[in-house]
């Protein structure tokens, strides 16, 4: 099973950052936070979708990857160009361009 995380909204609410950019009091990204809370014992990938905007913004020159050496599972990040209409559509476009085709999350 695939673990989709769809990380690719405006983040209009928070005046700094995209929230999965916030950090938490000891100092992990909100994101890993996440994933750290999550039992992934039958989640084989997990596929990452952003904005390239806020990448290019926040995280550039990162190895975004690196950011979760922290799971032994397969990561790929999507970084998309455009903002979607809402997050069904952040998640349709990840399956289509990874072409999952196993269950996913």
């Amino acid at each position: 099973m695939s673990l989709i995380i769809p990380a690719a909204g405006s983040s209009s609410r928070y005046p700094t950052k995209p929230k999965w950019l916030l950090t938490c009091p000891n100092g992990n990204l909100m994101i890993q936070e996440c994933i750290k809370g999550l039992d992934l014992i039958n989640i084989s990938s997990i596929y990452i979708t952003i904005l390239e905007e806020h990448y290019h913004k926040y995280l550039s020159g990162v190895n975004v990857k690196s950011l979760f050496d922290f799971t032994e599972k397969k990561i790929y990040i999507l970084k998309l160009k455009n903002k979607t209409k809402n997050q069904p559509e952040t998640v349709y476009q990840t399956i289509m361009h990874f072409n999952i085709e196993d269950p996913y999350l």
